[in-house]
């Protein structure tokens, strides 16, 4: 015997008016169900609505059915992401610093559109982000793209990079003489402090290197393949991924810190939980932590009110001494005659 016409739709539709209608505070009737869909043209009876909700639990949807106010009514109550979840992922997007508002707005829509009407409502303009800076270049997820599939087919990444001027224009750099495209071996993706960077394998220092995807322009895969060696093998993320304070092209080393008891609260938010202290005699504390003598670091010890302080080793305390020293040339507007601390290379 034939199936009555529109029976593979209805099906189709009974679904889609359980996801966009429903949820656990909100259900909807076979009643309601087939005025909606007499609306789009399909008619049934009672009893078909019936066999497309028992259809719909055998292949695994879980079709709730309560009594509320004399009625009975049915609900998708469980989705692939609860609201809860939905609402830490629209939070997490409308803070984000690397989307631009236009961007941060499609994918809270896109989210939104995992949540019935009545939840949508609540996920908007749950949080503000007071002094949030919003990312200049939208390209960055097409880049991302590009790179990724650069890494997928171990192949070099050719592109070309730039910094701001004074004019905060776009001002692009040769690399090692040859122009501005730069050819490199992509090594991993990873995300500090709001921003994506780039890990590569740089053959003419033979280290590895940082490049903000940001300020990265005509990104392509090259037909080179990629460059394999024990160091990229070896590469760590863990080892970047516990820098708090941006990536600074510089080694690593082991820091001893001397604070107040009060900023043991600054110190775990920064380095987390197992961070190493030792109360001292004084009633100070002393800390260790493993980092890189960047512009950051220094400036978040600057920024302790003089109530944490290096104490070693003692090439850490005179990098910390002449980046005081700096700033303090800048108060009393002299520029200083040389730079404790130099940003990242820039060929």
């Amino acid at each position: 015997m034939p199936k009555p016409p529109n029976t593979k739709r209805r099906l189709i539709e009974v679904l889609k008016l359980l996801f966009e209608q429903t949820d656990a505070t909100h259900g909807l009737t076979l009643m309601e169900i087939a005025t909606s869909l007499e609306e789009l043209g399909i008619s049934c009876e009672r009893k078909s609505l019936y066999s497309d909700v028992e259809t719909l639990r055998e292949c695994g949807i879980e079709v709730a059915m309560h009594r509320r106010g004399g009625k009975t009514d049915y609900a998708l109550e469980r989705r692939p992401l609860s609201f809860r979840n939905l609402s830490l992922l629209v939070d997490s997007v409308q803070s984000s610093p690397f989307l631009t508002d236009d961007l941060a707005a499609e994918v809270c829509e896109d989210l939104g559109a995992l949540a019935s009407v009545h939840e949508r409502g609540r996920l908007a303009g749950q949080i503000e982000v007071p002094g949030r800076v919003h990312m200049a270049n939208e390209q960055v997820f097409e880049t991302i793209a590009v790179l990724r599939e650069a890494m997928r087919e171990r192949k070099q990444v050719s592109f070309r990079y730039f910094t701001y001027d004074e004019k905060k224009e776009r001002s692009y750099h040769t690399y090692r003489g040859s122009g501005e495209r730069r050819e490199l071996t992509p090594v991993k993706l990873i995300y500090v402090d709001g921003i994506y960077y780039l890990v590569v394998w740089e053959p003419w220092y033979e280290k590895i290197a940082y490049y903000r995807v940001d300020r990265m322009s005509d990104v392509a895969v090259s037909g080179e393949d990629g460059v394999r060696n024990p160091t990229i093998a070896n590469y760590s993320v863990a080892r970047d991924e516990s820098v708090g304070f941006g990536l600074f092209d510089a080694e690593r080393e082991t820091v001893t810190l001397l604070l107040e008891p009060y900023f043991v609260n600054a110190l775990i938010d920064k380095f987390g939980h197992d961070v190493r202290t030792y109360p001292q005699e004084d009633g100070r504390v002393k800390a260790y932590v493993t980092v890189t003598l960047s512009p950051g670091f220094l400036g978040w010890i600057f920024s302790l009110h003089g109530c944490c302080t290096i104490a070693g080793p003692k090439s850490a305390i005179e990098k910390y001494r002449s980046y005081v020293d700096d700033a303090l040339a800048w108060l009393n507007d002299e520029v200083p005659s040389t730079r404790s601390i130099k940003p990242s290379r820039e060929d």
